[in-house]
């Protein structure tokens, strides 16, 4: 084993970026990786510059998208950018997850779910967006406080008071 790693905000809060119709936006949430311990860290596993790696973070396949708490499903389903879920966690908080290449809780339409989660079940495996040039795994992580998309506020702070699992990444770990 090559050691272990926690995920790490690859792309921040309000942030400018350009969408698929060529408009800039600010970013209403933030993309989750893992970070590069150093320029040559994982790079022989998840290079640079394809789908699994940038030159600072990684991703491999497969790794579980972990629900922030617990909560009820608003929404899951496969959207353009991915599968997207919605969990409700009871007035005034949701949190969305979105470009997941699997989902692990029953699809379901907009407000119609009740699906019950706790807190760390897996509700997905993290993927890319197939929107994005670029194609790079990671997932996209929004908390909304009081709405939806555009009552999207800062999770770092909220990130950075997490437990965070810890992923074991090697040749020994890839299946």
């Amino acid at each position: 084993m090559m050691g272990s790693y926690s995920p790490a905000i690859s792309d921040g809060f309000n942030s400018m970026r350009t969408n698929a119709q060529g408009n800039t936006v600010k970013h209403a949430g933030v993309d989750l990786m893992f970070r590069r311990r150093n320029p040559r860290d994982q790079v022989a596993l998840y290079p640079p510059r394809t789908r699994h790696g940038s030159p600072g973070y990684f991703m491999p396949d497969g790794v579980p998208v972990l629900a922030a708490s617990d909560g009820a499903v608003w929404s899951a389903e496969r959207t353009s950018r991915g599968y997207a879920v919605v969990l409700d966690h009871g007035a005034p908080w949701a949190t969305f997850y979105q470009h997941l290449a699997a989902l692990f809780v029953v699809p379901t339409q907009r407000g119609r779910g009740g699906q019950r989660i706790r807190a760390g079940d897996v509700i997905g495996h993290v993927g890319a967006d197939p929107l994005d040039h670029e194609g790079l795994m990671h997932l996209h992580f929004e908390l909304w406080f009081r709405g939806a998309h555009e009552a999207a506020i800062d999770p770092a702070p909220l990130i950075e008071t997490w437990i965070m699992p810890v992923a074991p990444m090697g040749p020994a770990t890839l299946t």
